[in-house]
């Protein structure tokens, strides 16, 4: 059975925000290999966020594809002034649609015609925290400044993106850092921060004018669901603990996050409680978590060196009740003699799911 994109409501998740890894494909064997396409849909992409609400946490420019981590934020609380509304739409619309739309505003604020103004305001309200928007208008906008440059026409990119709902935690950050090893996977780079195209390698770069907006995009991908005020101060860290730059660049090298205990979330509750009801000693039983802790880093750390397809066609990966949360949200969109949810995820022959506690949706293996 074909399954549609699974995207869940903000509104029910605000506690814990959830994720989605995007992979927009190019159309046509072309190519984002100048520095003028690469710097466009940056730029673009960069625009696209203060208009809509939604946050790039990180992502990856490689030469026919890109990959996004979004936040997909629920709507503010209170309805956004008419203000704050031109101020956002200007940043990624056309001088003579900002025109139009002040002029229009101003008139019918004039006039007192209330209707007027919501059917000029509506339409754009609803285009933002909406992740399909977000993707729909960054391809178009890109497709247009592309063929313009290039004298072509049509589709660019692919319409049908991939798309994977990520819970945040250790899913989120495992999504992080699986988009910014690309490029050493494909061989372009030997370190991810050689990279200039990617999150991780602008928030390394020291020169870039982005660099804080890159650094603070990962720092939430790491702590939204523990400390949601988290912001680029947390990536360098303090004397007593250490910032996110460093535990993010253990996680890509297979290091044990031992400076940074908060961060390290050990084995599974379950994996846990196993080994507690166990008749080893207590120290035996440290010994043992120790042992348990060591052997998930090496696996996320060979793992991302190999292409782990859950993580762009697996649906959404998670703890295992997030994703039977999601099949009984959307159990129509599966096979009538499926009875579960969470499926393992799988690096070679290695199941990384009891060693990570992650679960993806789809028998998926990897490459």
């Amino acid at each position: 059975m074909a399954r549609k994109r699974i995207i869940l409501d903000p509104k029910l998740h605000q506690e814990r925000p959830v994720f989605y890894h995007c992979v927009l494909r190019l159309l046509d064997h072309h190519k984002l290999i100048d520095t003028v396409s690469r710097e466009e849909f940056h730029g673009l992409m960069r625009d696209q966020e203060v208009f809509s609400g939604c946050r790039v946490l990180t992502y990856c420019l490689m030469p026919d594809h890109v990959h996004l981590l979004i936040e997909v934020p629920p709507g503010p609380e209170e309805r956004m002034t008419e203000a704050e509304l031109i101020r956002r739409y200007s940043a990624n619309a056309t001088p003579e649609a900002l025109d139009f739309l002040t002029t229009s505003l101003k008139r019918a604020k004039r006039d007192k015609d209330d209707g007027l103004r919501a059917e000029l305001c509506e339409p754009i309200r609803n285009r933002m925290y909406d992740l399909i928007q977000f993707v729909k208008t960054l391809s178009q906008k890109f497709t247009r400044r592309y063929n313009r440059r290039s004298n072509r026409r049509g589709t660019l990119i692919e319409m049908r993106y991939q798309s994977v709902v990520v819970q945040s935690g250790l899913g989120s950050r495992l999504a992080a850092a699986y988009i910014d090893m690309n490029p050493v996977r494909a061989g372009l780079v030997d370190a991810p921060e050689d990279y200039r195209w990617s999150g991780y390698g602008e928030a390394m770069d020291g020169a870039a004018s982005g660099h804080n907006r890159a650094r603070e995009g990962l720092v939430r991908a790491w702590l939204a669901a523990s400390r949601p005020g988290a912001d680029a101060k947390d990536w360098k860290g303090t004397a007593k603990r250490t910032g996110i730059g460093a535990a993010h660049e253990a996680m890509l090298t297979g290091r044990p996050l031992e400076a940074f205990p908060e961060l390290n979330d050990g084995v599974t509750e379950a994996l846990r409680e196993s080994l507690a009801n166990g008749d080893a000693p207590e120290a035996d039983l440290e010994t043992q978590i120790r042992e348990a802790e060591m052997a998930r880093h090496r696996a996320v750390g060979a793992a991302l060196r190999s292409r782990l397809r859950a993580l762009s066609a697996g649906l959404a990966i998670g703890e295992r009740p997030f994703c039977e949360m999601i099949f009984k949200d959307y159990r129509d969109q599966f096979g009538m003699k499926r009875e579960t949810g969470a499926r393992a995820i799988m690096s070679g022959k290695v199941n990384l799911s009891k060693a990570t506690g992650l679960w993806t949706m789809r028998y998926l293996s990897s490459d």
